[in-house]
């Protein structure tokens, strides 16, 4: 299940900005990785938003941006606000799934 969503102001990536995304549900595994690729890069004190940014690289796909580019690297240049774009595009998926009325992927 996934969730269409737009970041304020653009994740850029070779020059371009792209605007449009799709978050689907983190699993399991994606969270395991996530804290696991987190610690690898800043230890056992890695923070809560180093972890989200590792899952939603995992779990996002920007409209546009060519396979493979999305890297939580690259997640990580994009400005401070779009954490809470992601954040609530992600509550919002969460919400629909614990309703029943998420959205069906494609």
């Amino acid at each position: 299940m996934e969730i269409k969503g737009k970041f304020a102001f653009g994740l850029t990536h070779e020059g371009r900005t792209y605007r449009e995304f799709r978050l689907r549900v983190p699993t399991l595994a994606d969270v395991e990785n996530a804290i696991e690729a987190a610690q690898a890069e800043a230890g056992e004190a890695a923070g809560a938003a180093r972890i989200e940014r590792h899952k939603w690289a995992a779990c996002l796909s920007v409209e546009g941006l060519p396979p493979g580019a999305l890297t939580a690297d690259l997640l990580g240049t994009l400005p401070a606000r779009e954490w809470s774009v992601l954040r609530e595009a992600e509550e919002e998926l969460l919400k629909k799934l614990a309703a029943g009325t998420a959205p069906a992927t494609d």
